[in-house]
């Protein structure tokens, strides 16, 4: 079973590739939460995502800003109380605080869309962009090995249109392409009105 473990700071997610489905997990502060996904569900298409929290940044700015200022009146009004200066060391620690949590939750993610418009969330950089995007190729790859394997035939015992339902949906999400679609179409006419089999298509 291939897998990809992504680790930053407290948390860590962890994917694994089945033969049915993806095994996702992850651990974040000792809380750990799990879940699968069937390869039905997984459409294919990859987006980058980034996501910035700027009110940390703002907040870590601003304290910075204001210990600066409290340091400044100190000096010009020789001023040397040293309340003034503890404020100061603390509004600066404050600020030192918020800009490294804006740095820790500042992500940049690689997300595989899903059939119901969610998403899987992939760190794009750890432990590298490649390794990351190679990873998701195998996904796919492990999809359509299986999704064809399980989706791409003609039974007699099945109902038309359900099977041309879903002749379509593996062409409309890559998983066989538009020659193989007609060829198979064709196939599935046969077995309804062999006279009319090369009449007409099916998308």
């Amino acid at each position: 079973m291939k897998e990809l473990t992504q680790k930053k700071f407290f948390k860590t997610r962890t994917f694994k590739i089945g033969t049915s489905k993806l095994y996702c997990s992850n651990n974040e502060n000792g809380n750990a939460t799990e879940f699968n996904v069937s390869f039905e569900d997984i459409t294919g298409e990859v987006l980058l995502h980034r996501k910035v929290d700027h009110t940390l940044l703002i907040l870590g700015l601003g304290a910075i800003f204001l210990s600066l200022t409290l340091v400044g009146t100190g000096f010009f009004t020789n001023n040397t109380r040293s309340d003034i200066f503890y404020f100061s060391g603390a509004s600066l620690a404050v600020g030192i605080i918020f800009i490294f949590s804006f740095w820790v939750n500042a992500r940049a993610f690689l997300k595989l869309q899903l059939s119901n418009m969610s998403y899987i969330y992939f760190y794009r950089d750890i432990p590298k962009e490649e390794t990351t995007r190679d990873f998701i190729k195998e996904i796919m790859d492990a999809r359509n090995k299986y999704l064809r394997a399980n989706y791409f035939l003609i039974d007699h015992n099945l109902n038309y249109e359900n099977q041309l339902q879903t002749l379509r949906w593996l062409k409309n999400i890559e998983v066989i392409s538009e020659a193989e679609f007609d060829d198979k179409y064709l196939e599935l006419k046969r077995l309804k009105n062999p006279e009319q089999a090369n009449i007409g298509f099916g998308n």
